[in-house]
């Protein structure tokens, strides 16, 4: 867990980009939101809410971004490989 603080330190600003989108717009969407719920709760049986589906997913994808994503502190670098040059394989 030592790339977490190199990832928060590059990352510093997006969390209060982040939380000044939701105080600017979280309330247009959660009015909509309600509305929506409101006209789907009165059309279907009574399904679920998909909201928490997405947000497991987008979990998943950030989660694998940075498994992916994430330097491998190698001492050694790899050689520059020199191009041009034919190789032969010993067999």
């Amino acid at each position: 867990m030592r790339y977490l603080p190199w990832i928060w330190r590059r990352s510093k600003l997006a969390p209060f980009a982040l939380a000044g989108w939701f105080a600017m717009h979280g309330a247009v969407v959660y009015a909509a939101a309600a509305a929506v719920a409101e006209e789907a709760e009165q059309k279907s049986d009574g399904g679920g809410s998909f909201l928490l589906s997405y947000a497991l997913t987008g979990a998943g994808i950030v989660l694998g971004l940075l498994f992916v994503c994430r330097t491998s502190r190698r001492r050694d670098r790899a050689r520059p490989e020199q191009f041009g040059e034919t190789k032969v394989v010993k067999e």
